[in-house]
């Protein structure tokens, strides 16, 4: 019987050492293969052993408590036995608060995911993937596929707050003669003035975001800011969300006449430089505001001629705007531009059909 009584007990010595041991083992392996994701683009055993493990490390830690129980319920208690000890509140503390901070996706947690997203990214190959955005069909002139084809800069990650930046785009068409015609795509944001508000709640303006088009549109908002505002927003039929990727825009010319100029204006916030720092410019009120402008727009144009042989048409890169807005010139010194230059790898224009019957 004594016998009998030794052996259970040594039985149950191993089944706890080795529940202890596979929990540490599992523990190991499953941290490795998740910092290895993290670091770097899993390959696919580091996913399966990661997966795995990780089930095997449920079931361990189950075996662990299980075989270990009353040492647990001691060291959870405190001396008094009638509350929780400090060694659970501590624990239960630290668990809660990185959970919650991964919930809220507080700065520093953003700021390390950006960090392995750039880790991870670094390089491999972009793989050019497109969306197409369709506009309103019905419209005089013809059919346009605008393919934006997007850069090495055209959607990152800002890194003190861990923003996920997408540009705001606005594509119109002008006359010969440079008279503005016809709206035919914006990013919702702008078309809606529907930023994220400041941090006292306020509406936040960008007249710095797309001011080429907000001045050739030459209409004024109530606060004086040529860009829509919420309470005159653009119709739904010329708007949509910003891609995060390359993106065909598709959209009638929404003009009869046969040759017609088309431009392509794009911007993205917190796209700070050497030159366009974030205190570069402190007495420009637009500038050092909550709007982070960064880097100006940049503009490209091309003549559509509906006549031609050929159905595609280049935009070429003519300028950038006004980096606070104040007026809608187009400077054509791209000195002290550097990642704003690279938020589109091109602009293709395709001319699809005739123009419409007068």
């Amino acid at each position: 019987m004594a016998r009998t009584v030794e052996q259970a007990h040594r039985g149950l010595m191993e089944l706890r050492r080795f529940a202890s041991l596979s929990s540490a083992l599992s523990i190991t392996i499953v941290a490795a293969t998740g910092i290895a994701g993290f670091l770097s683009a899993p390959h696919g055993w580091i996913v399966a052993t990661h997966t795995v493990l990780g089930f095997a490390l449920v079931l361990a830690v189950t075996l662990h408590v299980m075989h270990n129980a009353r040492p647990l319920a001691l060291a959870a208690r405190s001396k008094r036995r009638r509350a929780p000890s400090g060694p659970l509140l501590l624990a239960a503390l630290v668990v809660v608060g990185l959970g919650g901070l991964a919930y809220t996706g507080a700065p520093p947690i953003r700021r390390v995911l950006a960090w392995g997203k750039a880790r991870r990214e670094r390089g491999e190959p972009k793989k050019t993937v497109y969306s197409t955005i369709t506009l309103d069909a019905h419209g005089d002139g013809p059919m346009l596929s605008i393919d934006l084809k997007a850069g090495p800069w055209f959607r990152f990650i800002e890194p003190e707050h861990g923003w996920d930046i997408t540009p705001q785009i606005a594509i119109w068409t002008e006359d010969l003669d440079g008279h503005y015609l016809e709206t035919l795509y914006v990013t919702h944001d702008e078309a809606k003035s529907d930023y994220f508000p400041g941090p006292d709640g306020r509406v936040i303006r960008r007249p710095e975001a797309l001011p080429v088009w907000g001045h050739a549109r030459g209409v004024r908002a109530g606060d004086g800011i040529f860009s829509p505002s919420r309470e005159t927003p653009l119709p739904d039929t010329v708007t949509a969300a910003s891609p995060r990727e390359s993106a065909y825009v598709v959209t009638p010319a929404r003009t009869r006449q046969a040759r017609f100029v088309l431009l392509v204006e794009v911007n993205n916030s917190c796209d700070y430089n050497d030159y366009y720092a974030r205190d570069a410019f402190p007495n420009d009120l637009v500038y050092s505001g909550d709007g982070f402008p960064a880097q100006p727009s940049v503009v490209y144009r091309g003549i559509v001629d509906t006549a031609a042989k050929s159905r595609f048409v280049v935009l070429e890169l003519v300028g950038h705007g006004e980096m606070s807005g104040r007026d809608g010139r187009i400077d054509p010194d791209l000195s002290h531009m550097t990642t704003g230059l690279q938020i589109l790898d091109r602009v293709v224009v395709e001319v699809s059909q005739a123009p419409s019957a007068s």
